[in-house]
């Protein structure tokens, strides 16, 4: 008997083991999913937080964009104001009817393009014509120097001055 009791013995001593083996390797499956799991859900964050910042971004460069490209069609739009108003300046007193008649054609170029101009650019060019229509009444109330000192105050607010 003491022969099947040391087999037992050696069995259920074998068994013990295999089976503390097996509860390892099952701890380290259980750690392993944890940290896979952990993996999984950092990476779905990750994920989730690309794609909203993504999105802010397009969002910020689509605006950038349009202010790019509102820019551009500003400094075009007032180079050419700016050349027809310098024009204003060549007209004599023989022309009066001609500057009535450009001031508004000016005047409504940009009441068209407002939406692109800064105010005070607006306001300057505004201010000039204003003084061309009172010449055009009355020619003897040209000044070279008023007008040069209004197309100055155009550069001025163009440049933000």
């Amino acid at each position: 008997m003491d022969l099947n009791i040391s087999v037992v013995r050696n069995f259920l001593q074998s068994f013990s083991e295999e089976t503390q083996h097996l509860q390892n390797q099952i701890d380290m499956l259980n750690r392993f999913i944890w940290v896979l799991l952990v993996a999984l859900v950092a990476n779905i964050m990750a994920m989730l937080i690309k794609f909203y910042l993504d999105k802010e971004h397009s969002k910020q460069e689509a605006k950038l964009q349009r202010r790019k490209l509102i820019f551009e069609h500003s400094i075009t739009f007032t180079k050419k104001i700016f050349a027809e108003v310098d024009a204003l300046s060549d007209y004599t007193k023989n022309d009066c009817l001609e500057i009535i008649k450009d001031v508004n054609i000016i005047r409504n170029e940009l009441n068209e393009n407002r939406i692109y101009l800064d105010s005070n650019v607006y306001k300057s060019i505004d201010n000039i014509l204003n003084y061309f229509t009172e010449i055009s009444g009355n020619f003897r109330k040209k000044n070279v120097n008023k007008e040069v000192d209004l197309k100055r105050k155009i550069i001025e607010a163009f440049h933000g001055h």
